[in-house]
């Protein structure tokens, strides 16, 4: 058996990364994103958002984090049921996208994150 190039051996591993990319992990972060947009669409047609983050602006205007923190608590909790469920939804969906994200980057590049772990 003879010896294959490294330089082979790169190039053929990078097209079976990026074939995998494409048919595995593609098409489940373009559903999670698509969610994730539909669910901050129907929101931003729910709720005035420019209207709500002018009063934050307005109200926690030179106080601390918490304050505003506060606000955002007390303007989620007195909004419909709807725009709670909204809320709730695009928030798992996001939370989802950046974990898939993150375990795509870790398995396409491990050697990146082998430097800073």
């Amino acid at each position: 058996m003879e010896h294959i190039s490294p330089h082979i051996k790169t190039t053929v591993m990078r097209r079976i990364k990026f074939i995998w990319l494409f048919r595995r992990v593609l098409p489940r972060l373009a559903a999670e994103s698509a969610a994730a947009a539909s669910v901050l669409y129907i929101i931003a047609g729910q709720v005035f958002v420019n209207q709500v983050l002018q009063n934050a602006v307005l109200h926690t205007f030179d106080r601390s984090p918490i304050m505003l923190a506060n606000f955002f608590f007390r303007a989620f909790i007195h909004t419909d049921i709807l725009v709670q469920a909204l809320v709730v939804t695009s928030l798992v969906a996001g939370a989802l996208l950046v974990r898939d994200a993150a375990r795509t980057l870790r398995q396409t590049f491990p050697t990146f994150f082998m430097l800073y772990n």
